[in-house]
C-alpha cells in the first residue's frame, strides 16, 4: 500500500507542477509581452471580419446566380408568348343573323366559272406569244 500512496502523491505533485509551470508560463507571458495579446487579438478581429466578408461574397454571388436564372426564365416567357402570339389564327367576326352568305365555293374557295377561266388562259397565251 505504501508503494501506491507514494505513486499517487507523486503523480499529484507532478500534476500540481504541470499546473503551476502553465500558469506562471501564461501570467509570464502576459507580464512580458502585453504587445502578443494585443497581436493576437487583432489577428482574431481580422480572421473574423475576413470570414464576413467571405460570406458576403458568396451570397453575393448566390444572388447574382438567381438573378441571372429569373432573367434567364424571364426571357423565355416572353419568347413563348410571342411564338403563340404568332400562331393564333386572327378571329373573324360571325355573320350577322340573315346576312347573305360569302360569294365563294364550296369549301370557301372561290368559284371561277369555266367559261372565265378559258379566256383568262387564251389572255395569257396570246399575250406570251406576243412578245416585242
Amino acid at each position: 500500500m505504501g508503494r501506491w500512496k507514494a505513486a499517487l502523491a507523486l503523480a499529484a505533485l507532478s500534476s500540481a507542477a504541470v499546473f503551476s509551470a502553465a500558469v506562471f508560463s501564461a501570467a509570464g507571458a502576459r507580464a512580458q509581452s502585453p504587445g502578443l495579446m494585443e497581436q493576437m487579438r487583432l489577428e482574431a478581429l481580422a480572421s473574423q471580419i475576413q470570414a464576413q466578408q467571405d460570406l458576403a461574397a458568396r451570397q453575393a454571388v448566390i444572388q447574382q446566380t438567381q438573378i441571372q436564372a429569373l432573367d434567364a426564365q424571364l426571357r423565355s416567357q416572353r419568347a413563348l408568348a410571342e411564338v403563340a402570339a404568332q400562331g393564333a389564327s386572327p378571329r373573324v367576326a360571325p355573320l350577322p343573323p340573315g346576312a347573305p352568305a360569302l360569294a365563294g365555293g364550296i369549301g370557301g374557295y372561290a368559284s371561277i366559272p369555266d367559261a372565265a377561266l378559258a379566256a383568262s388562259g387564251a389572255r395569257v397565251r396570246a399575250a406570251a406569244d406576243n412578245r416585242r
